[in-house]
């Protein structure tokens, strides 16, 4: 044997030791489910439109947390009406103490929830909100770029301890800001092109909405499948600009048919405002370039 090397035990392949050793070594060798795979993939895309609109990652875990707790409470009800925290400490993995100061505080209802905001808003913010970055009539100041009152100043007290550089090409890239010599003014307090992205998403979220209804329903195998797919696929630009225009005048037409086939003019007039059961048609067309052996997923 050599010297300085210890005895180990011969263990069985299920005998209880190894299992243990296994599961403390071994722990990050457990392939995460398809679940979690498309979840994570979910995530990656829906973040980079949340970054570049402002969502910071304790914001979202914020938000986040706010759901899981909420929907735990659903699920974790006791006859009397009262939430079962311990369940729900168990569903969402949450220590009880914490599970309680989110049910017993006001966090659940959502307004006082702590608000994190990325550091190029907070630079924003205190440009349009600090005295001394302001001028005479209370308006954003020109501000050198080094100096003792300065866009150096500002950015190191309301961006912490990032680079000013990082903030100012953060700033240019939202087109708030613009150079003029060793001056910087403040041209908007936020960029247009984030409005025109948080539109698009804001457009989405029904669409989000109506398929995790849907998954959440409870059918049986005789009901409609309420999910259709189909993918064109054209061998050139010029075939994908046709196979575009007529799924553009095919989903008009089909919408519009069911509107006028299907609505009653006199009966939507006696109808009262706030209807119990809608029947709701959503068609999503998604362009994809370059891509090959593209897999269909139903």
């Amino acid at each position: 044997m050599i010297k300085g090397a210890r005895k180990l035990r011969a263990t069985r392949p299920n005998s209880p030791i190894r299992a243990a050793a296994s599961m403390e070594s071994g722990a990050s060798v457990v392939r995460p489910s398809r679940l979690n795979r498309n979840l994570q993939r979910f995530l990656m895309d829906f973040a980079e439109p949340l970054v570049v609109l402002g969502v910071t990652p304790r914001l979202f875990g914020d938000l986040a947390t706010h759901a899981f707790v909420h929907a735990a409470c659903k699920v974790s009800k006791l006859r009397n009406g009262r939430v079962n925290q311990s369940r729900v400490a168990v569903l969402t993995g949450l220590h009880r103490a914490e599970v309680k100061k989110l049910i017993s505080g006001s966090r659940l209802a959502g307004p006082t929830m702590r608000i994190q905001r990325p550091r190029s808003e907070r630079v924003i913010h205190g440009w349009i909100s600090e005295p001394r970055y302001l001028d005479g009539v209370g308006r954003p100041r020109r501000l050198p770029i080094a100096g003792r009152v300065s866009f150096t100043s500002l950015a190191k007290q309301f961006a912490g301890d990032v680079p000013y550089r990082a903030v100012l090409e953060e700033l240019r890239r939202m087109r708030v800001v613009q150079q003029e010599g060793r001056y910087l003014r403040l041209t908007a307090a936020r960029a247009r092109s984030n409005e025109q992205l948080q539109s698009k998403l804001l457009e989405l979220f029904p669409i989000l909405f109506d398929g995790i209804q849907l998954a959440r329903s409870e059918r049986s195998p005789l009901d409609y499948e309420p999910f259709r797919r189909l993918t064109l696929r054209a061998r050139d630009l010029v075939e994908f600009a046709i196979l575009k225009e007529r799924t553009l005048s095919g989903a008009d037409s089909f919408l519009d048919g069911l509107k006028q086939s299907l609505e009653n003019p006199s009966r939507l007039a006696k109808q009262s405002k706030k209807t119990k059961h809608d029947l709701t048609v959503t068609i999503l067309l998604n362009e994809k370039h370059g891509a090959t052996n593209v897999r269909e997923h139903q």
